[in-house]
């Protein structure tokens, strides 16, 4: 990188929720602007090596705007992010818990046309826009996300690949490696326990009680508490995050394919990574009915 010029900010936050408020295009048109007379009318993105994205930057009186593109060239989840843009110049984000603040650090190359100075006020303006959004985010606000699938495979057998013990460590281990259940999927009113290890190689996670349950067509949890230590929690704010969330799980077969549908409520923080979390699980239970 030729002559980078850095700026920073410290936001109040958790690292997930700041990561997932830069990438999600849901969240970046309501920040990507140094100033009230301009915004981001629209985002696009693909999160990957060698992916696209274009974010057009607007005034808002219709006097002016172009789209800020560019390709991707890493991405370590929550860690760095770094691009090319389209006129050449790189680009390197990261993003570093630092205790009850998340520190972002964001360093560009200055492009030739405009001073230097000014350069790096405007681009300040925008991670200190970006971190005034971020602290005004509820993470207990809850959002649904709706994944689809079709299995080329009766709904019974879906619905037994889904909910056995095995294989559904195999397709949640796109959440978090080594996940498992506790409890009974079909006994409506009783608890289930999703856990996992944690990074002290301890289980850890939610706990859900079933609220419907019909062989081969739905069942329905809501979330009522965390697990931790070997406890059951079920009072304070890391539980109210996600206290009260339902996830639901709908099947229908027409002609041998079963339509599997997921709908989740989850903190908004949290829904660009849960989606795509999904997206991974449901291709991996698809592989393995099929």
């Amino acid at each position: 990188m030729k002559n980078p010029i850095e700026v920073r900010t410290a936001i109040k936050s958790n690292l997930e929720q700041v990561w997932n408020a830069w990438i999600d295009p849901k969240h970046i048109v309501n920040w990507n602007f140094a100033s009230d007379t301009w915004h981001c009318p629209a985002a696009q993105l693909e999160l990957k090596k060698g992916g696209r994205f274009t974010y057009t930057m607007a005034a808002k009186d219709g006097s002016m705007a172009f789209d800020f593109s560019g390709v991707f060239e890493q991405v370590q989840e929550m860690k760095i992010l770094t691009f090319k843009l389209d006129d050449g110049r790189a680009v390197e984000v990261e993003f570093q818990q630092d205790g009850e603040e998340v520190l972002l650090i964001e360093r560009f190359e200055p492009e030739q046309l405009n001073d230097v100075d000014l350069q790096k006020s405007g681009w300040q303006a925008i991670v200190d826009n970006f971190r005034i959004y971020v602290q005004g985010l509820s993470e207990d606000e809850k959002v649904e996300i709706s994944i689809e699938t079709q299995i080329d495979a009766p709904k019974s057998t879906v619905f037994e690949v889904m909910l056995a013990d095995k294989t559904y460590r195999e397709w949640v281990s796109a959440f978090h490696p080594g996940s498992y259940f506790i409890g009974s999927w079909d006994k409506v009113g009783g608890e289930l326990l999703f856990v996992g290890p944690n990074e002290q190689g301890e289980d850890s996670g939610m706990i859900a009680e079933v609220l419907e349950y019909a062989y081969g067509e739905k069942v329905t949890l809501i979330y009522t508490g965390l697990f931790s230590k070997g406890k059951r929690i079920f009072e304070g704010k890391a539980v109210d995050t996600w206290k009260g969330g339902k996830e639901s799980y709908a099947l229908i077969e027409m002609n041998g394919i079963t339509h599997l549908t997921v709908k989740s409520e989850i903190p908004s923080a949290y829904a660009a990574s849960f989606e795509q979390s999904w997206e991974q699980a449901l291709d991996i239970l698809k592989r393995l009915c099929e």
